[in-house]
C-alpha cells in the first residue's frame, strides 16, 4: 500500500505503513515545510533571514535543522553550504520553482564570495538556542531540509513500531527494514525521461538521494540557462563534469548531503574523496557526455556502458 501526496515542493510516498502514518507523515511534512522554506513570507526561516545580523531565538525544528546544515557545511569544509541563500535570490531562484515562469527573467548577477578566512556565516548558541547570521548572509536550508525530514520521519515510524518502511520523497530514499526481502529502487536517467540508469537492489537499511543539474534550470535576461546548484566556491551555477549524482548511504541525510558535494566536485574530485574519505558510499553519476560512472557498495542492475570511477 502506497500512501501519496505533496509537500515541500514535490511528491511524497510512504511505503509498508498505513493511513494513520500516512496522516502523520502529510501533517509532519506541512509542519517543516511551513516553518523552513524560503519562499514563505511568513516562515520562521524567512524571519530568521530578515534579522539582519541581530540574534535570533529559534525554534527546535529551525535550530535543528539550522545547527545540521552548519555541521556538515564544516565536515565538507563549506563544499555543502546553507549560506548561500542571498546568492539564489540573486540568480533568480527567489520563489519556488513552479513559480518562477510567473516573475521577470532576472538579470546578469554577480555572486558574492565569502573567503575562508572571514567571519563565521552565522552563530549558534545552544543554550538559549539562539542564531545570530552575519549581516547579508542568508540561509537556504533547501539542499537538507526534505532529507532531513524524511529521515526524521523514518526515525519516528520506527520508534513506534514500523519495523520496515519506505518513504520517498520526491526520489529521494529513506528505506529501513528488520531483515528479510529485498527493494528494488530505479534511478531514472538525466537525459532520457523513459530511461532507467539503474535498478538498486536494497536488503537493508539504507539511504539514496540523487542531485542534478537538469531539473530545476532556467533563463536570465541575457537567454543564459542557469540551474539551482551553486558552487560555493565560484558563487555560480556548478560547471562541474557531472550532471547527476545519486549516492547511497546509511541514511538519507548524509546521502542527501554527499551527493550534492560530489557533483560539485566532478568526476576527479569525486575520485579523491570517494577513495580516502568516503569509503562506505556508494556512487552512480552521469557525466555531461552521458556517460554512466559508478563507484563502491552499490548493488543492482546497471546499464551497459558503464565505468567504474
Amino acid at each position: 500500500m502506497a500512501i501519496r501526496f505533496n509537500a515541500m515542493n514535490t511528491d511524497i510516498a510512504l511505503y509498508g505503513t498505513d493511513e494513520t502514518a500516512g496522516l502523520r507523515a502529510r501533517s509532519w511534512f506541512s509542519f517543516v515545510e511551513n516553518t523552513l522554506s524560503r519562499f514563505k513570507e511568513d516562515s520562521e526561516l524567512t524571519k530568521l533571514n530578515r534579522a539582519g545580523g541581530r540574534i535570533y531565538l529559534a525554534s527546535p525544528l529551525l535550530y535543528k535543522v539550522a545547527e545540521t546544515a552548519d555541521y556538515y557545511f564544516r565536515q565538507t569544509s563549506g563544499l555543502f553550504n546553507p549560506y548561500l541563500g542571498a546568492n539564489l535570490s540573486g540568480w533568480g531562484y527567489s520563489a519556488s520553482f513552479e513559480k518562477l515562469g510567473e516573475l521577470s527573467r532576472p538579470k546578469p548577477f554577480v555572486p558574492s564570495i565569502t573567503p575562508k578566512n572571514e567571519l563565521e556565516p552565522a552563530i549558534f548558541n545552544p543554550g538559549q538556542r539562539s542564531i545570530q547570521l552575519q549581516p547579508q548572509i542568508q540561509i537556504d536550508l533547501g539542499g537538507i531540509a526534505k532529507g532531513w525530514s524524511a529521515h526524521k520521519l523514518s526515525e519516528m515510524l520506527k520508534k513506534e513500531g514500523w519495523d520496515s518502511g519506505l518513504i520517498d520523497a520526491g526520489g529521494d530514499i529513506a528505506s529501513w527494514s528488520s531483515g528479510g526481502g529485498v527493494r528494488e529502487i530505479a534511478v531514472a536517467h538525466p537525459l532520457k525521461a523513459d530511461l532507467d540508469i539503474a535498478v538498486l537492489k536494497l536488503n537493508r537499511s539504507a539511504g539514496i538521494a540523487t542531485s542534478s543539474t537538469q531539473k530545476r534550470r532556467w533563463l536570465d535576461q541575457t537567454g543564459r540557462e542557469l540551474h539551482h546548484l551553486l558552487d560555493p566556491r565560484t558563487g555560480m551555477p556548478s560547471k562541474s563534469d557531472l550532471i547527476q549524482v545519486t549516492v547511497v548511504a546509511r541514511s538519507l541525510l548524509i546521502a542527501e548531503v554527499y551527493a550534492k558535494c560530489l557533483l560539485i566536485l566532478g568526476t576527479a574530485g569525486s575520485r579523491e574523496l570517494l577513495n580516502h574519505q568516503l569509503t562506505d558510499l556508494g556512487m552512480i553519476a552521469v557525466t555531461q557526455s552521458g556517460e554512466i560512472l559508478v563507484h563502491g557498495n552499490v548493488e543492482g542492475e546497471l546499464c551497459k556502458g558503464r565505468a567504474s570511477l
